[in-house]
């Protein structure tokens, strides 16, 4: 019975990681959105329908899609300093908002 149950956890843990399941957060779509447009629109494109402005800045649809990108990896993205990008504070529930908002542009495998 152990076996069988260990073999079940082990079967969810391979189908989770194949399907690209990433952490949740907690931030509200909609005002990420509006951070976007405000913070970060000048130099990219925060809808994806365009291309950014500033050549050199990725789209947010680019970023949202990059391999590897979970909510933790653009924690730590907005938090680190960028040659090209301005120093920004958008506080914890900005950030929060920020990711769940480029999180949603992520397509479905």
């Amino acid at each position: 019975m152990k076996f069988a149950v260990g073999m079940a956890l082990m079967g969810f843990s391979v189908i989770a990681l194949a399907t690209g399941a990433v952490a949740q957060t907690n931030g509200d779509i909609a005002n990420g959105r509006a951070i976007a447009e405000r913070v970060c629109g000048e130099c990219h494109s925060v809808d994806g329908k365009s291309p950014s402005p500033h050549l050199q800045a990725p789209t947010f649809v680019v970023v949202a899609n990059s391999p590897g990108r979970t909510p933790t990896s653009l924690r730590v993205w907005f938090q680190s300093p960028h040659r090209s990008m301005p120093d920004f504070n958008l506080g914890e529930q900005g950030s929060e908002d920020l990711v769940a908002y480029i999180l949603s542009l992520k397509k479905s495998p």
